[in-house]
């Protein structure tokens, strides 16, 4: 196993084992720009990513809109 991929194991596990309250979001990135991300809504998300950040935006519902 390469370096680079052992920070991205160990990282991944922290990130996983993570307990969340709703709406909380826990992120880490590799020396790579490897990003493993994990936010609960009303289950737990997990996201692996080399494209994306760690931010969020709120989004409005169709009943909002009106």
């Amino acid at each position: 196993m390469l370096r680079s991929e052992s920070q991205i194991t160990r990282s991944s596990k922290d990130v996983i084992q993570k307990k969340l309250n709703s709406g909380e979001i826990f992120a880490k990135k590799s020396d790579r720009e490897i990003m493993v991300l994990k936010w609960r809504d009303r289950r737990d998300v997990l996201m692996i990513s080399t494209k994306h950040s760690n931010t969020m935006e709120k989004s409005l519902l169709k009943e909002e809109l009106k």
